[in-house]
């Protein structure tokens, strides 16, 4: 089995395209209409990533004092530090909290905020 895409709702069409785009290196292959909403699709490493903006639809999650569970993309990069600024760097993106080590030492890990509260986790190999 292979995963196929992934489809992520976001408040905002324009700041969450940039944040893949210029932000993670992914590819705008296009934009299209998803159910009449405007939506674009980026290719990330092979995989696809459908955005539709929800605008006034858009119900924000609760995650005060929360990592971010299970509701977040994850990402390996080559420089967890390089990714981190240059994302940084774009409106409406902010780290929850520091870069920390898990997995026995081998991952170092950060939390994103993105636009339209979108959560992303980076992950940098240290081996």
């Amino acid at each position: 089995m292979k995963l196929a895409h992934i489809h992520v709702y976001c408040q905002e069409l324009e700041p969450v395209i940039a944040f893949f785009t210029e932000g993670l290196n992914g590819e705008l292959l296009g934009r299209n209409l998803l159910r009449g909403a405007p939506g674009a699709e980026i290719r990330m490493d092979g995989m696809m990533i459908f955005l539709r903006e929800m605008g006034g639809e858009w119900a924000e999650q609760d995650y005060a004092g929360k990592v971010c569970g299970y509701n977040h993309l994850g990402f390996f990069v080559d420089d967890l530090d390089a990714t981190l600024a240059r994302l940084l760097s774009l409106p409406g993106v902010s780290r929850n909290g520091e870069p920390f080590v898990i997995a026995d030492k081998k991952l170092r890990c950060v939390f994103l905020t993105g636009p339209s509260k979108l959560h992303v986790e980076l992950m940098e190999n240290m081996q």
